[in-house]
Formats: C-alpha cells, sequence, structure tokens
C-alpha cells in the first residue's frame, strides 16, 4: 500500500482568498486574506508532509505567490511553487501534473492534491 509523501495545494480559493475585485498579483492586492482554517492547519500538515503549490495562476507567477503567502504568515509551510507559466500546462491537465511531480521527484500515487482542480 502507497502512503502520501508529498501534499499538493491549489492556489485561489484553497490557500488564499481570491477576493472580488482585485486584479494583478496577489502579493500587490490591497487586502489579501488566507482562507479560513489554513494558519491553523498548515503547521501540522507541513510537519508531517512537504508540501508545495501548484496552481493555474494568471496574474501571480511563483515569487510572487511566495510574497502573498508571506504577508499572510504562511510562506515558510511551502517548499516549492509551481504555476501553469513554468510548468507549461494548465490543470487539470494531467501534462501539468506529471510536470510538478517530475520536478519533485514524487510518483503519482504517493502525491495527494488538494484544491478546486
Amino acid at each position: 500500500m502507497n502512503t502520501v509523501r508529498w501534499l499538493l495545494f491549489d492556489w485561489g480559493d484553497t490557500l488564499m482568498a481570491d477576493l472580488p475585485g482585485m486584479q494583478g498579483p496577489m502579493s500587490s492586492w490591497t487586502e489579501i486574506a488566507a482562507m479560513p482554517g489554513t494558519a491553523e492547519t498548515l503547521p501540522e500538515l507541513s510537519a508531517r508532509f512537504p508540501c508545495v503549490v501548484v496552481s493555474n495562476a494568471g496574474d501571480s507567477d511563483a515569487p510572487e505567490m511566495r510574497r502573498a503567502l508571506d504577508l499572510v504568515g504562511l510562506g515558510q509551510y511551502f517548499r516549492r511553487f509551481f504555476t501553469s507559466k513554468e510548468l507549461g500546462a494548465r490543470k487539470p491537465d494531467p501534462a501539468f501534473f506529471r510536470a510538478a511531480l517530475r520536478a519533485l521527484d514524487c510518483p503519482p500515487e504517493v502525491a495527494c492534491m488538494i484544491g478546486n482542480d
């Protein structure tokens, strides 16, 4: 039996609230907020599993996602950030996930995707 070794988190409305009316990279929004429960849950999860962000984010690239998470005190829980821009495919295309898992040297059967796509 395989056990989970990596947690892959979606970005918008999974980790960070995708607030209406805001445009551009999230790290430059006038207001940003983590989704309810993330600040309480991530310390425990990241202590047991390596956590990464995988996203189709249109305006925020990997460094901007890190900055936004740092602004709400959550950046330290994530080892890597992957976006469709860097991976050359968009979720839910299997090529997106294959590229992220290849970069992590992680077989798919031990990865758990958390989020909307």
